[in-house]
């Protein structure tokens, strides 16, 4: 297969690169320089301006590009960073592609709904208004833009990828220096994905049709044993 990441030297991303080279794809990688070293050199890195030269259909494009949403305070400044890291540049893909992908698989999170200390969640749930929900909203509204040139989209809501790095190396740091503990008072939820189960899902979402439009595979922190 022909696939185009963004993201794709992310935490998620190299990653899942890595897994899909195992079964001889053809990546291509969305990149903001080309000569990136933290990618394979069997990757095709093309910034927009190279993607708009692509004449070539791409079976399946991974969106995963997006400034880390828990780097840095929420600003003005910051919002509109996040804002055209996801919002945007899903936008300007699919205006620089000379034709459209068969298969999306754009990324969202559970941030979709909002907050909620006892709420449950499902695809269906009514969302609170706040930030976190406008730009999950606007970012899955412009993934959904490529239905309308015939592309079958696929979005995961997701929580938290944990793994080997990421969010969890961050978060070891205070039980490394014997400070760790309970937050506040220890009973918000917490939904995750381990960085594995989330790359063996966006592989079977472009083959399976039960995969729906929009999809959350998460584990919620009191299903934990």
């Amino acid at each position: 297969m022909k696939i185009l990441l963004s993201g794709a030297t992310g935490f998620v991303g190299q990653y899942l690169t890595k897994e899909l080279l195992k079964n001889d794809h053809q990546l291509y990688a969305l990149v903001k320089k080309t000569s990136d070293t933290r990618l394979d050199p069997s990757i095709v890195q093309l910034t927009l301006p190279l993607l708009q030269t692509l004449d070539e259909q791409i079976d399946v494009f991974i969106n995963l590009a997006g400034e880390n949403i828990a780097a840095r305070p929420w600003t003005a400044k910051r919002k509109e960073a996040l804002f055209q890291s996801r919002v945007t540049l899903t936008k300007q893909v699919r205006l620089s592609l000379k034709h459209p992908v068969k298969r999306l698989i754009s990324m969202s999170a559970v941030g979709f709904y909002g907050i909620s200390r006892h709420g449950t969640f499902t695809e269906e749930t009514m969302p609170k208004q706040g930030f976190a929900h406008e730009l999950c909203r606007a970012w899955e509204e412009a993934a959904n833009e490529f239905i309308d040139d015939g592309t079958q989209v696929v979005i995961f809501r997701l929580g938290v990828v944990l793994g080997n790095g990421g969010a969890l190396e961050k978060m070891r740091l205070p039980f490394l220096c014997g400070l760790g503990g309970p937050i506040a008072g220890g009973q918000q939820w917490f939904s995750w994905i381990h960085i594995a189960a989330s790359s063996q899902a966006r592989q079977s979402s472009w083959a399976n049709p039960c995969f729906g439009m929009v999809s959350s595979v998460n584990v919620p922190c009191r299903e934990i044993p």
